[in-house]
C-alpha cells in the first residue's frame, strides 16, 4: 500500500509532545530512527506565533479533524481553497504575505452562491437588515434552520464585525443568539471592530478594491479570550468576496489562543472571484463544490 503523506495546512497534534500545528510541508531526513513510511522524510509543523518548525513523523501525529466538529456534513457546502502558491507575480505577492499570517492552504466554505443583482437572494436581506429590522426575522427564518442542520454539538460562534466600530450584522447576531438557543455557544462579542472603515462594498461601488487585510487588522481587536482560548470556533459572515475579512479574523483569533478557526458566509458572490487565476500553470485558489 502506497503512503499517502497528510495534506499541507492539516491541524495537527503530536502524541507525545506538548504542541499542535500545521503541516508545513516535507523535509529531507537524516535520522534513519525518525523519518515517515516513506523512509526519506520527516513533516515540518508550523506552529502559529513560532518562526521555526518542529519536525514529527506520521506515526507521532493525529490529525485535528476540526471541520467535523463544526460541521455534521460539508457536502452541499462550497468550498474555496486559499491556495499557497501563485504563478502569477502579483499574485504570489499577495499569497505570499497572507501565507506569513496565517497557515495555508485553507478553505471558505459557504452555504451557496450569492447574485447582488438578484433582489430576492435571502443573503441580500441579510446585507440590507442593517437598514431594514424588519428582514432580520425574515433571514434569521431562512438561514437559521441550515446552520441547525449543518453544526455539530455545542459549536462555538463568532462573527465578522460590521465596519462601523462596535456594530455587527443585526441579522447575524440574531442567527448566532438563535443557534445558542439550540444548544450551541454564542462568542459573536469576541471579535469588536474599534475603528470605523469604509465598508469594501461602498469602495468598490466607487470602483476601488475593498479594505485589505491590514486594515482589518488595524480596526478588529479580540475580547473576553478566556471565553475561546484553545477552542475551535466556527467564525460567520454574510458573504465571501476576497477572503480578506475572514483571513483577519483569523489571524487575530489564532494570536488570541484559538486552536483553529471554520470560516463560513452565508453566501459566495459569485459575481467576483476572490483573486483572478494565473493564465498559466494551476489557480492558486481554487473554487469547488466539496465532496
Amino acid at each position: 500500500m502506497v503512503w499517502k503523506p497528510l495534506s499541507e495546512g492539516t491541524r495537527v497534534r503530536h502524541c507525545h509532545l506538548s504542541f499542535e500545528g500545521w503541516i508545513d510541508g516535507l523535509t529531507t531526513c537524516h535520522d534513519n530512527s525518525r523519518m515517515n513510511p516513506d523512509g526519506r522524510t520527516a513533516y515540518r509543523i508550523r506552529i502559529h506565533g513560532q518562526n521555526r518548525r518542529e519536525l514529527a513523523v506520521h506515526e507521532e501525529l493525529v490529525k485535528c479533524d476540526d471541520e467535523s466538529l463544526i460541521f455534521l456534513s460539508t457536502e452541499h457546502l462550497i468550498g474555496q481553497v486559499i491556495e499557497r502558491k501563485s504563478e502569477n507575480k502579483k499574485q504570489n505577492e499577495l499569497l505570499t504575505r497572507w501565507g506569513m499570517l496565517i497557515p495555508l492552504p485553507y478553505t471558505i466554505w459557504a452555504l451557496g452562491e450569492y447574485c447582488p443583482s438578484n433582489q430576492n437572494d435571502p443573503v441580500k436581506w441579510v446585507n440590507d437588515s442593517v437598514w431594514f429590522s424588519s428582514f432580520v426575522g425574515i433571514a434569521m427564518d431562512r438561514f437559521s434552520p441550515k446552520l441547525i442542520e449543518l453544526l455539530g454539538a455545542k459549536v462555538h460562534v463568532a462573527i465578522v464585525p460590521s465596519h462601523e466600530a462596535g456594530e455587527y450584522n443585526p441579522s447575524l447576531l440574531a442567527i448566532a443568539r438563535d443557534l445558542q438557543a439550540h444548544g450551541h455557544i454564542d462568542v459573536s462579542s469576541s471579535l469588536v471592530r474599534y475603528k470605523s472603515v469604509e465598508s469594501s462594498r461602498a469602495r468598490r461601488q466607487c470602483g476601488v478594491p475593498g479594505n485589505d487585510i491590514d486594515t482589518h487588522l488595524d480596526s478588529i481587536r479580540v475580547v473576553d479570550v478566556t471565553r475561546i482560548s484553545r477552542k475551535v470556533i466556527l467564525l460567520l459572515d454574510n458573504v465571501v468576496t476576497t477572503g480578506t475579512s475572514f483571513i483577519a479574523c483569523r489571524k487575530l483569533l489564532l494570536d488570541a489562543g484559538v486552536a483553529e478557526v471554520v470560516c463560513l458566509a452565508l453566501g459566495k458572490n459569485g459575481g467576483r472571484k476572490m483573486q483572478e487565476p494565473s493564465n498559466t500553470g494551476r489557480k492558486h485558489l481554487v473554487i469547488r463544490r466539496s465532496k
